[in-house]
């Protein structure tokens, strides 16, 4: 018996810094390296906060002050999945 055994993107994103303002827009830069043949059909991003994001390269901000950790999540169209926490 034969099994398919399938490439899956690799998750990642830079911040433009790693300090920021209550209530300053945050844009994130998707660094998502995605083989060839492979299309990614869902980003979910976790801020830590309570907020979620399916955008690719989401613009966003924290009310209220602290260390907050962000989670990316790449879903592949074959379901394979890789994640990013910075």
């Amino acid at each position: 018996q034969q099994i398919a055994v399938y490439e899956k993107p690799i998750a990642g994103f830079d911040l433009p810094a790693n300090m920021f303002c209550e209530a300053e827009n945050i844009q994130v830069l998707n660094t998502t390296n995605v083989p060839n043949g492979v299309v990614v059909n869902d980003y979910l991003w976790d801020f830590g906060n309570g907020s979620i994001s399916r955008t690719k390269n989401p613009i966003f901000s924290y009310n209220g002050f602290g260390d907050y950790a962000i989670k990316l999540e790449v879903t592949s169209d074959l379901g394979c999945k890789d994640f990013s926490i910075d």
